[in-house]
């Protein structure tokens, strides 16, 4: 019968020794736990660690040799326009600006100034000028200088204006809107064709320094209300003839503060807008008070605008054609074609255009055969009409005395 004890003694014994293991793991961890609670892996919120290291003297900063220039860094004035790669950008004769500086941790280091290769060398004049400026409601706007000084004159890109060649200008619109076009119409285009930017559009200040850099007038786009609004928009705060002259010369404010540098505005649509003499009245009294000219884009077929420009001695100039109203490379040669007689029957024409790839195309490959032709390829501001004031009345007669 001692067998079956044994055995069953030999059975109880194998839960006991697992049960002793559990609870001696149990315990360890009890333990790590409260070590590890004792002594924390990362120091108390109200520790400071203080870790000293070795602070090197500053190492002078060396301005290595620049990139090949390109279109844009000779724009910029970063070199010279045909300079070699390791030319450093030079001072323009009598420039007094102070050199910049920049901080490199201890070593001030001068930095060679940036400036305007076009401005330097062909008299664009940097913009906004001083006395050309004031604030307004919604940033800063133009105005006539104390001297006269009329900003569409002063911003203009330079021209020989004694020439007697029949002159032709392109300007190409609704820039500012789309990136790719805008810096197509930059860079793709002579420097004489003159470029008109949305107000409403993306970086407008940059887009009208850039294209000044490169020697392109500009303009600024006016949204105005066309016949079938609102089935077609001009964009954010256009003119309408539903508001009262006040909120539409707030809206012009507006238009005016987004950049600096322009010679003046063209519509933006407007057939409906351009046709209203009440509204137009102030708005081209405005425009004429800021020293700035204005482009008829021939939107309505009863444009006040020439009238009003008459009145205000505002210089305009009224488009001769849109160049790609049909986009087809052959119509767009025709247009170009025409546009140039236009100018041999009248003295100058004006071309409207958008920046398509093929409308750009066609203009820099036509723009390079008007010299061989006799044409001077002109900015706006050298074919506007300046309206002459009205001469003097005549001295009347003093009445014959009494004998």
């Amino acid at each position: 019968m001692a067998a079956p004890s044994a055995t069953k003694a030999k059975g109880r014994r194998g839960p006991l020794i697992l049960f002793g293991l559990a609870a001696l793991l149990a315990g360890g961890a009890v333990g790590l736990g409260v070590w590890m609670w004792t002594h924390p892996l990362h120091p108390p919120p109200d520790t400071v660690a203080v870790v000293i290291t070795h602070k090197e003297p500053p190492k002078p900063v060396a301005f290595g040799p620049p990139a090949p220039p390109s279109l844009r860094e000779v724009a910029l004035g970063r070199v010279e326009a045909g300079a070699p790669a390791s030319a450093m950008p030079v001072k323009p004769p009598g420039s007094a600006a102070t050199p910049l500086t920049l901080d490199t941790g201890g070593a001030i280091v001068p930095k060679p100034p940036i400036y305007s290769a076009f401005s330097a060398q062909h008299g664009l004049a940097p913009a906004p000028a001083s006395d050309l400026i004031e604030r307004g409601t919604y940033g800063f706007l133009p105005i006539v200088g104390h001297d006269g000084r009329n900003p569409w004159q002063v911003y203009a890109r330079p021209f020989d204006l004694t020439s007697t060649a029949p002159r032709v200008a392109i300007l190409i619109t609704g820039l500012a809107i789309a990136s790719q076009a805008t810096k197509d119409a930059i860079d793709k285009t002579p420097s004489a064709v003159t470029l008109a930017f949305a107000p409403f559009g993306h970086h407008v200040g940059d887009w009208l320094n850039l294209a000044r850099a490169t020697g392109h007038e500009v303009l600024l786009e006016l949204p105005m209300e066309p016949i079938d609004y609102p089935r077609q928009d001009p964009g954010y705060n256009a003119l309408l003839t539903a508001y009262d002259p006040p909120q539409n010369l707030d809206r012009l404010g507006w238009t005016l503060s987004q950049g600096a540098g322009y010679v003046g505005l063209i519509g933006r649509m407007g057939g409906k807008f351009q046709a209203s003499r009440s509204e137009m009245t102030p708005i081209l009294d405005e425009i004429a008070r800021r020293g700035l000219l204005f482009v008829d884009n021939r939107e309505a077929p009863q444009s006040v605008a020439g009238d009003v420009a008459t009145a205000d001695k505002l210089p305009m100039v009224a488009a001769d054609r849109v160049i790609d109203s049909d986009p087809g490379r052959l119509a767009i040669d025709q247009a170009l074609i025409d546009l140039v007689n236009t100018a041999k029957r009248n003295g100058r024409a004006l071309g409207l255009a958008s920046a398509t790839p093929v409308s750009l195309q066609e203009i820099a490959a036509w723009a390079a055969t008007l010299a061989n032709q006799g044409i001077d390829l002109a900015p706006i501001s050298a074919v506007v009409t300046v309206p002459k004031p009205p001469p003097p009345p005549p001295d009347k007669p003093l009445p014959a005395s009494a004998p």
